[in-house]
């Protein structure tokens, strides 16, 4: 098991930042920090509560400050880690998750639970095509599969798990 010094651990610290900022973990990092720091600050302005009786800012502030501090350890990491620059700007994730989420945002009400999770996991494989073709099929069945067990069963959400399915 690594400890935090290993794991802060790389090779020679970067030579400058404009190196740095055009590595991947840097960036990640950063970003994480960013919306750890955005997250607590919103968390904090509301009740916190205690343990047993949690109130709406006693979990976005801990994620919050969890979500900062890795980020600021995957910042410090890309720093001194070696070279792993940015790679070149695909679109076709972008489309594909974005049309992916308002496909299912738009389909849920009028398809159903199962349909609209079957675009969005449909859209999400075209984003990345690695892997056999024969494994879509076997997502799209498993994967709407449990989300309807999940959110209709699981959670007791009103939403129909077909077209003319009522609750």
């Amino acid at each position: 098991m690594s400890s935090f010094s290993s794991l802060l651990s790389g090779h020679a610290p970067s030579r400058g930042l404009s190196r740095a900022l055009r590595q991947k973990d840097f960036l990640a990092g950063l970003l994480f920090l960013l919306i750890g720091i955005v997250v607590t600050v919103q968390g904090a302005e509301l009740a916190q509560g205690s343990a047993q009786r949690m109130g709406p800012g006693y979990l976005p502030l801990r994620l919050g400050l969890l979500l900062g501090a890795l980020g600021f350890v995957i910042a410090l990491r890309g720093l001194r880690g070696a070279d792993d620059p940015l790679p070149a700007f695909a679109p076709l994730p972008i489309v594909a998750g974005t049309a992916g989420l308002l496909g299912f945002g738009f389909a849920i009400e009028t398809t159903g639970l199962v349909p609209a999770s079957a675009l969005l996991i449909v859209a999400a494989r075209v984003a990345s095509w690695k892997g056999a073709r024969f494994e879509l099929p076997l997502l799209v069945l498993a994967l709407s599969a449990i989300v309807g067990v999940i959110f209709r069963y699981g959670l007791g959400l009103p939403v129909d798990l077909w077209p003319g399915w009522g609750n």
